[in-house]
């Protein structure tokens, strides 16, 4: 993302999460955020692999807005 996101409450707990095109929320359990050429990276774990059934997510992260993501 371009710009520097400093606030950790920008990814905490309801902030951050996958919801996939039957409506299931997976949290992250954890994060970690650098900063490089003014960007912010954000790296994380989700409770959902590619073995799970799911064609469509969306990612969201409150403060931000919201990205769709397809297979």
């Amino acid at each position: 993302m371009d710009g520097k996101y400093e606030d950790e409450n920008t990814f905490c707990g309801e902030n951050m999460k996958l919801i996939d095109e039957n409506g299931e929320e997976y949290k992250c359990d954890g994060y970690n955020v650098n900063i490089k050429d003014n960007k912010t990276i954000i790296s994380t774990n989700f409770p959902l692999s590619n073995f799970d059934n799911v064609d469509k997510l969306k990612l969201i992260i409150a403060s931000i807005g919201e990205v769709e993501l397809e297979k």
